[in-house]
């Protein structure tokens, strides 16, 4: 089974990205924060065997860090983070028979935990991965018709389970992947930088950001 690997991604432009994070952040260190939270899972990405990785981006594709020129990419199309996400998901499947979206704010987030989520849609149609928030970090899906993530509840404690009942209404067998969780707030910086120190987690590009950081 072909598998493409779709990462949704906020162009990180001071200002513009990890808003959440400043402050106690500069604007500037809350980009420069949020560009190697997507250089490390990019190369997690890139990581699962055989799989085609593309970035789907939101925001000024000249503002892109320069790791970025050459990847085949897409800007995301969507008047909501359901329908950027059906869209995103749809290219996807034009290039390969299945596919997994994730987010860019996961640093650490493993290769084998990528093709963990992969390897569950050879006998299921979906595959969620979800967060302690109560939302999910990943999507991975054999198909995407329009309206699948429609009118859903985003960013509430609720979303994982919402979305699972809105797939398996639709007909779909749904597995569920490991639990990762994205960082949002200054606190998950916190943690993160912890769990990096003490080897449990690797994210490289985050953690030479991090070292450079004076309020966290």
């Amino acid at each position: 089974m072909s598998l493409a690997i779709c990462v949704m991604a906020r162009v990180p432009i001071p200002g513009q990205a990890k808003t959440r994070l400043s402050p106690p952040l500069t604007a500037e260190e809350a980009a420069d924060l949020a560009a190697a939270f997507l250089l490390d899972v990019w190369s997690a990405a890139t990581r699962v065997s055989g799989a085609e990785v593309f970035l789907s981006y939101r925001g000024d594709e000249g503002k892109l860090p320069g790791e970025f020129g050459n990847v085949a990419r897409f800007s995301q199309e969507g008047a909501d983070l359901g329908a950027r996400m059906e869209h995103t998901a749809r290219v996807g499947l034009t290039r390969a028979s299945s596919v997994l979206v994730i987010g860019s704010d996961l640093p650490g987030l493993s290769a084998s935990c990528l093709q963990t989520a992969r390897d569950a849609l050879i006998d299921h149609d979906a595959v969620l991965g979800p967060s302690i928030d109560g939302g999910f970090y990943l999507i991975g899906l054999r198909d995407s018709p329009p309206g699948l993530l429609a009118d859903l509840p985003w960013s509430a404690k609720n979303t994982h389970e919402a979305t699972r009942s809105r797939l398996i209404d639709r007909g779909m067998r749904v597995a569920e992947a490991p639990r990762f969780d994205d960082v949002d707030t200054i606190d998950d910086v916190v943690a993160l930088r912890n769990a990096i120190v003490a080897g449990s987690l690797l994210a490289p590009a985050s953690a030479l950001v991090l070292s450079r950081l004076t309020c966290v």
